[in-house]
């Protein structure tokens, strides 16, 4: 079984505010992940065209000339002690722990092959909604290239180190705008112990920032915890 991995993830401030940077950053981020509420909105270098949110305290770093995301860093692989398996698209894949960045946006995978869990979310098997994401292609195919095959009644675990398992089925499978103010909700607690996974969907188009594309529109599968073995 999961270690019961407790956390303070979910000390929403203020629906509004979290309601705005839900929206906002799902428009931002390329697979449309979220923060967390318990930030809070600041100006870096006191310019007003750099709005981000940082923890209460938290110094805020120099402003950046053009407001730009940093060029990859390396990544850790398989950080956390289970990985992320679906047999029915074979995905078998190691899962690291991803958080913001310094300039206060949700971190991404530069890793065909890894899924990013956040850690502004439930942990695996707490009772809550964990949120996953992961690439359709870099630099060809990635983990979540099939994500959108999957259908009702499929099986999603998350197979631990010590042959324990999470068995989760889908219950839903949703393709919404890149854009599209709903998109947020998918991310917030569930009142049960759910997995969201979230990847690109839609049509593919060129960007001009170190990425090179996006897609219009974000795959979300939902699955509900119904088996722990």
């Amino acid at each position: 079984m999961p270690s019961q991995r407790t956390s303070s993830r979910y000390k929403y401030t203020g629906k509004r505010r979290l309601y705005v940077i839900l929206s906002t950053l799902f428009m931002l981020v390329g697979i449309g992940m979220i923060g967390v509420a318990t930030y809070e909105f600041a100006y870096r270098g006191n310019d007003p065209s750099q709005l981000i949110w940082v923890r209460p305290g938290e110094p805020v770093a120099p402003a950046v000339a053009d407001g730009s995301q940093p060029p990859p860093q390396a990544q850790t692989v398989g950080t956390e002690p289970f990985r992320l398996v679906i047999d029915k698209i074979g995905v078998d894949a190691p899962v690291s722990t991803y958080g913001l960045d310094e300039n206060a946006l949700p971190r991404v995978p530069y890793d065909a092959d890894l899924v990013a869990w956040y850690d502004f979310s439930s942990y695996p098997g707490n009772g809550e909604n964990a949120v996953f994401a992961g690439h359709v292609t870099w630099d060809g195919d990635a983990v979540f290239k099939r994500l959108g095959e999957l259908e009702t009644g499929d099986r999603i675990r998350i197979q631990r180190e010590d042959g324990n398992n999470l068995i989760y089925e889908v219950t839903e499978v949703i393709l919404v705008e890149s854009g599209d103010p709903t998109a947020r909700d998918w991310m917030l607690p569930a009142g049960e112990d759910v997995v969201t996974l979230i990847t690109c969907g839609g049509e593919r188009y060129l960007t001009d920032d170190y990425i090179g594309a996006d897609y219009t529109h974000r795959q979300i599968i939902r699955g509900s915890l119904i088996a722990a073995a």
